[in-house]
């Protein structure tokens, strides 16, 4: 206990492990008691197996506004209400059975453990199925671990002694034999056998008179001793058993009088603060094992009386949801209202099968339930039977027409690819709502769905003229903005972008409680948009700022891609395969957006120009429902190259050609001609050149523009554009770039028996590969080897300013060699001196500080 103390004041999370019965809830809550002496804000928070389909039903206190329909919000909210509890000396996160906890809830444990919001103290319980993610924690050291055991044969006949006094030895044997040294075992079996089995004899020594148990069963112990309770009680532990946990307010109603005597009893215990107060057993295999004991038709008596008390208490009631799975479990229907409430919450908590599970035994000729239907059917991507639910739906309420008109305009985009009719419902349905916020979520979504399909200019319009109307709230501004960066950042209009990202910052930031991606989001379309004016520099430094100043696990696979791209653009293939990788291992836990396949493209990508086909396998597997841009650029990006590095240029080409064309008639024109670049650096500029004259640079997209540059001199092949533009490629940053357009000029040159120019170049295109670690391309691969590795490693520390002893120092060789190999290199490039070395070189050495 004071380890376990002194872990708590250091902000150190524990685990509590062991069996069944060993001590773990009571450890824990003597560990919260302890927090709670030294002014600590204590949350006592329960899991268990019948809370485990319900998602975030354990934290649902934590939610002043209640459940809502973003995950990612709701569990925002959870933290935010964490960080506020914390102000006044830090908040201890007290979680009984966490292997019972559902995935949103536990997802927020690791969010909450990762970001120290709180610090956690848990129990779990051994030898039952844990997940992975919870066990990672321990076996990763982030809490530490402690196990609680079984009693050894000495400590069960201390405990005995205290508890009864003088035993005999034949009752301490069976009692070690039935319990094996279990704390829970050893104290049910011996007070529910005190005054029957067990008696003292005319020694005063406690002795066994009957049998105990048939069998060492916790069940058996458990049932014995709760069978002695009065009538009364023992039906009032059934509902507890049945339906916990249960909101206080419910429990006082279904119970009534007996509650009181239950908590005296320590069979029951209230848990949690204000409205967010749960009734739950005393401890938890009470409630299991009494549930299990009971009949189908006493389950049934139960559950009718739990959902009358929830109608009775619905202002009080904080989880719905509980009180609809009571209704649906009892197999009755006494207040619709319940089940339309509580399928909101299970959509929410994003179990859309509960959902339709709840709605099923209702009236779709209701509104609600056929909007409730709709939606939920959506989410399933069972779209062909949410159309009918939607179809023609009219409610008279404005925010219930707001919603029947999103649901099925999304579900008639994305599900069923008829875009014109989803723009045409969004329309009507605006046209029909007087309130200002509902007009414009409709108009964002349009702009969304114009937006994913590649109609950037209607969703740039219709993004607009929310941003337009003054009285909006910052909400449905943020929402404009982020459908208006991607438009701007993938058509490359990166000066229109510039002119509103500090607005687009300051409302996102406003709105950040209500739409919390919506920051990040414009943060990383920003990022795009300096990527396309070739400050890559920058791009990373804001990924990595947001990364770092809103640590927000959701948004992390999505701001890791960004952070790979940006590497892989400019030569980083090692440092891009890590942030892909990283971003895939965010994404296979959870990915909000749908960004699996881009990470593996990223992946394919890097590897393919380090001359690694292995990438391709993965994206052979992927299989999407139709083509998608912000996806299929990735893929293809990454086949091509996973194709040119098993030396198939020719199909590299037509690949890279196809993605870019998706791209094109996606509007994702600055992924596109990357893409369409590619062909180029395989050397087969004539494939794609048509495409890439098609594409707008002329809004300030410098680095977009300079990639045509690239294609148009290959095809004229023009030896001083080439080393024009691969000066600009430098100048970006884009050291890869550089090298491959100064090795195709050097190759040129050669041909033109230029080769004292030919030979410059090819130093200059070594000096910038050699920055970029590993790249292992087609271009790099045909470039002349007119100079050798270590002389070009030589002239380049000359040049930079090394005298020859600090370079013979630094290469471990004599400074005789360092001043052969120079006169070699002054021979092969055409120069006197170091000072005309530093001048042909100039283009690589002045970015060496970018490497």
């Amino acid at each position: 206990m004071d380890h376990a103390t002194d872990l708590i004041a250091e902000g150190i999370g524990l685990a509590i492990l062991g069996p069944a019965g060993v001590g773990k809830s009571r450890v824990l809550h003597e560990v919260a008691a302890r927090a709670d002496e030294s002014s600590m804000t204590v949350l006592s928070i329960v899991a268990s197996a019948s809370t485990r389909s319900i998602p975030f039903a354990p934290f649902v206190e934590l939610l002043p506004a209640g459940p809502t329909q973003d995950e990612l919000m709701m569990l925002t909210a959870a933290r935010a209400t964490l960080e506020q509890l914390g102000q006044s000396g830090g908040v201890v996160l007290a979680i009984d059975d966490a292997h019972q906890l559902d995935r949103v809830s536990l997802a927020f444990l690791l969010s909450v453990v990762s970001s120290h919001a709180a610090t956690v103290v848990m129990t779990s319980r051994t030898g039952e199925p844990m997940p992975s993610d919870l066990v990672d924690l321990w076996t990763n050291g982030v809490v530490e671990r402690i196990d609680l055991d079984p009693l050894d044969r000495g400590d069960v006949s201390s405990l005995l002694g205290r508890r009864l006094g003088p035993i005999t030895p034949e009752l301490e044997e069976e009692l070690w034999r039935l319990t094996q040294g279990n704390p829970l075992v050893l104290h049910e079996m011996v007070e529910g056998a005190v005054g029957s089995s067990l008696s003292r004899d005319e020694h005063e020594l406690w002795s066994l008179v009957g049998s105990v148990v048939e069998s060492p069963r916790l069940s058996d112990l458990v049932l014995s001793r709760l069978s002695s309770l009065p009538a009364p009680l023992r039906g009032a532990m059934d509902i507890v058993a049945v339906g916990s946990p249960i909101p206080l307010e419910v429990g006082r109603l279904a119970i009534g009088e007996p509650l009181s005597e239950l908590e005296e009893r320590g069979l029951v215990q209230i848990v949690g603060r204000g409205v967010g107060r749960l009734l739950v057993p005393g401890h938890p295999l009470y409630g299991e094992i009494l549930a299990a004991s009971l009949g189908d038709l006493r389950r049934q008596g139960v559950y009718e009386v739990l959902t009358t008390a929830a109608i009775e208490s619905k202002a009080s009631n904080p989880d719905p949801l509980r009180a609809a799975m009571w209704q649906r479990d009892g197999g009755i229907m006494l207040s619709p209202e319940i089940a339309i409430a509580g399928s909101r919450e299970a959509l929410s908590r994003h179990d859309p099968e509960l959902a339709v599970e709840l709605l099923d035994p209702l009236d779709t000729a209701d509104d609600e339930v056929a909007i409730g239907m709709g939606r939920s059917f959506r989410y399933l991507q069972r779209f062909a039977e949410a159309e009918p639910m939607l179809e023609g739906r009219s409610p008279f309420d404005p925010g219930l027409a707001t919603e029947a008109a999103s649901i099925r305009g999304q579900n008639l985009a994305f599900g069923l690819g008829r875009v014109a009719d989803a723009r045409a419902v969004f329309e009507t349905a605006a046209g029909k709502i007087d309130d200002p916020d509902s007009r414009a979520r409709l108009a964002n979504e349009r702009a969304m769905v114009s937006a994913v399909w590649g109609d950037f200019d209607d969703a740039m319009a219709a993004s607009q003229a929310v941003l337009d109307d003054p009285v909006v709230s910052d909400v449905s501004r943020a929402a404009a903005y982020v459908t208006l960066t991607v438009a701007l950042g993938m058509t490359g209009r990166s000066e229109e972008f510039a002119a509103l990202v500090d607005d687009a910052r300051k409302v996102t930031t406003r709105a950040a409680m209500e739409m919390p991606f919506a920051r990040d989001q414009v943060e990383v379309m920003w990022a795009m948009a300096l990527m396309n004016v070739g400050r890559f520099d920058d791009a990373i430094a804001v990924v990595e700022r947001a990364m770092r100043e809103r640590p927000n696990p959701l948004m992390a696979g999505t701001l890791l891609g960004t952070h790979a791209l940006g590497a892989i653009e400019v030569g980083r293939l090692p440092l891009g395969l890590d942030k892909a990788s990283e971003a895939l291992a965010v994404q296979r836990r959870y990915d909000p957006f749908g960004l699996v396949p881009q990470s593996l493209g990223l992946i394919a990508l890097a590897r393919g120009q380090m001359g690694d086909p292995d990438g391709l396998a993965d994206l052979e597997e992927i299989r999407l429902p139709m083509p998608a841009p912000r996806l299929t650029v990735w893929i293809e990006r990454g086949r091509a190259w996973s194709t040119a590095a098993m030396g198939d240029l020719d199909a590299a080409a037509r690949i890279a050609l196809d993605g870019g064309r998706i791209g094109i008639a996606g509007e994702h024109f600055s992924w596109a001609l990357s893409c369409l670049h590619d062909a180029v650096r395989f050397g087969r500029a004539e494939v794609v050149i048509d495409e890439i004259r098609s594409i707008d640079t002329s809004h300030g997209a410098d680095y977009l523009a300079a990639l045509q540059d690239h294609a148009e001199a290959f095809i004229a092949g023009d030896t001083g554009e080439l080393l024009a533009v691969g000066r600009r490629f430098g100048e970006f940053g884009c050291l890869l770039l550089m090298a491959e357009a100064f090795a195709r000029a050097s190759r040129l040159l050669v041909e033109s028996e230029d080769e004292i120019q030919a030979a410059r170049a090819c130093a200059v295109a070594k000096s910038a590969a050699a920055a970029c670690g590993e790249a292992r391309t087609p271009a790099l691969e045909a470039c002349p080897d007119l100079v050798s590795d270590r002389e070009v490693q030589v002239a380049f520390e000359a040049a930079g300013g090394l005298t020859s002893p600090q370079i013979a120092e630094r290469r471990f060789i004599s400074v005789r060699t360092v001043d052969n190999h120079l006169r070699s290199v002054y021979r092969k490039l055409g120069v006197s001196g170091r000072d005309e070395l530093a001048e042909v070189l100039a283009p690589a050495v002045d970015l060496f500080g970018k490497t």
